[in-house]
């Protein structure tokens, strides 16, 4: 049976994302007096490479991990509301709907802002091809947030997990979205979660996150906080 985190294990991990990627070194070159008094300084650089776009995406779209790394800006099209997302797994391209999820669409919209001509969605790495995420970096994050033996591909499974067993899509428009094969929700991702269909009608919803996401992209910068009607 997969991994599957639930509410308050993905709110534990909400709130670590935002500790970890705001983290700054205590002083910076204009701001002496962070430094020696050992209080962050706002002026400062970020201690760690920022995890938030990745673990965000991949929780909401429920693509293997490598697949959420290889996403490019080109590959979305907001008019159709859907994603193109090329399976590392089986080798051929799907569309992930971005129609039941406005927090991921928001999510993208405040990516773009703040991708300075990045290729990737979560980033290029120094070639120009899709970032990886480093395992150091990623056991932290799970440090900070008290979560063991969870490793990047539960964040697809606890989509996964959520969407089949709230939503009222059929083995085959889930096995078109996530990439898997026949049957596999029914075996495997409908049993955890089964029968809790009054979360609403949104990936967040099914997650039963809605609110902690809109704290956690607000804290997380002004770019993330723009163009999130569905959090008015």
């Amino acid at each position: 049976t997969p991994k599957v985190l639930k509410r308050a294990d993905l709110m534990r991990l909400l709130t670590a994302l935002v500790v970890h990627d705001l983290t700054r070194c205590h002083g910076s070159r204009e701001d002496k007096h962070a430094y020696y008094s050992g209080k962050q300084s706002e002026r400062a650089a970020t201690r760690y490479e920022p995890l938030a776009a990745y673990v965000m995406l991949a929780m909401l779209s429920g693509a293997r991990p490598g697949e959420v790394l290889a996403i490019k800006w080109d590959d979305m099209d907001f008019d159709l509301k859907e994603i193109r997302v090329w399976g590392s797994k089986t080798q051929r391209q799907r569309a992930v709907p971005l129609h039941d999820s406005p927090a991921l669409v928001d999510l993208l919209r405040a990516l773009k802002l703040r991708s300075d001509g990045a290729k990737h969605v979560c980033g290029d790495n120094k070639l120009g091809g899709p970032r990886a995420i480093k395992r150091t970096s990623w056991n932290r994050l799970m440090d900070m947030a008290g979560l063991d033996g969870v490793c990047p591909k539960v964040l697809r499974s606890t989509c996964v997990a959520h969407v089949a067993s709230a939503s009222t899509d059929s083995e085959y428009l889930l096995e078109a979205r996530f990439g898997h094969g026949a049957n596999v929700s029914k075996q495997h991702y409908r049993q955890p979660l089964h029968g809790l269909t009054e979360r609403g009608a949104t990936v967040e919803g099914w997650l039963c996150i809605p609110g902690e996401l809109r704290d956690a992209m607000a804290k997380l910068g002004p770019d993330y906080a723009r163009l999130r009607p569905y959090l008015q």
